[in-house]
């Protein structure tokens, strides 16, 4: 691949499947310097961002149990497809689009809030354990009493912020979190649609407001049933009708950004014919 097709999903697919610089590097056919250039340049010059980037790049390589570049290349690109396969959507509405966007930036803020916490909590644990040492110095260095008395006091003082800090970062991660599992509940019922159809003919779709019954092409299928006595002969006129509407909304469906549509009918017979059809 060349270096200009990678993004910043793929830096993060192929970071999270524990990739290496060299293996970044092989696959997109590019040097070190290269690579990191491009990766500060897809968050639009966040250093801070391209920093943690790198850094979890670079600890990969570290940590990596013995295995073919190839082989971590592969997993990479099967992860990428799988993401791909499950958000992906060529002609989605743009309320989808924007959720998507909204996920990755939770994801991001997570991932930053999550950095932040580990830098607190070291700095918290390392205000613990100067504060036991002074408080042996203090009682062996009488005469040192003032002085280390005041810095003591401080300390305590840091490490009431820290913890106070650490208390605000907690609530929004969890804040953060919440949001971010009602955005990806709404994407998934974005992405399916299940319509119910009733016995008198009633079209409706449970738990999707925005769905468009777009109902243009039903005269076609119509007359198209009509003339198929093998397939729809047992049906009453009614139920043709009902059948036509059904197929012409699935079918807009698809060309809409609804890949799936599940249709239940109240009656078998529908039923049968409808899935002799698909």
């Amino acid at each position: 691949m060349e270096l200009k097709q990678l993004t910043a999903k793929k830096v993060r697919i192929g970071t999270k499947n524990g990739m290496t610089m060299e293996d970044f590097c092989a696959k997109y056919n590019c040097s070190v310097e290269q690579f990191s250039a491009q990766v500060l340049n897809l968050y639009r010059g966040d250093m801070k961002a391209t920093s943690q980037i790198i850094n979890h790049i670079e600890a990969n390589a570290k940590r990596a149990k013995p295995k073919s570049m190839i082989s971590r290349v592969d997993e990479s690109e099967m992860l990428e497809l799988y993401e791909d396969a499950r958000l992906g959507i060529a002609d989605a509405p743009n309320e989808l689009e924007q959720l998507q966007s909204r996920e990755d930036a939770l994801m991001q803020e997570i991932a930053n809030l999550e950095s932040r916490y580990d830098g607190l909590r070291q700095r918290h644990d390392d205000y613990l354990g100067q504060l036991a040492e002074l408080e042996t110095a203090y009682n062996k260095l009488r005469e040192e009493l003032i002085t280390k008395g005041n810095k003591f006091d401080k300390l305590a003082g840091l490490i009431n912020e820290s913890k106070e800090s650490i208390d605000d970062l907690i609530a929004s991660w969890k804040q953060k979190s919440l949001a971010l599992d009602e955005v990806r509940e709404k994407i998934a019922s974005l992405t399916v649609v299940r319509l119910e159809v009733t016995e008198d003919g009633k079209i409706s779709a449970p738990g999707n407001a925005e769905f468009s019954f777009n109902e243009i092409g039903s005269d076609e299928w119509y007359r198209e049933l009509i003339q198929d006595e093998d397939t729809a002969g047992n049906l009453r006129l009614r139920d043709i009708r009902v059948l036509a509407r059904v197929l012409a909304i699935v079918e807009n469906a698809s060309t809409e950004g609804y890949p799936e549509v599940e249709v239940e009918f109240e009656v078998p017979e529908l039923a049968e014919v409808y899935d002799s059809l698909k």
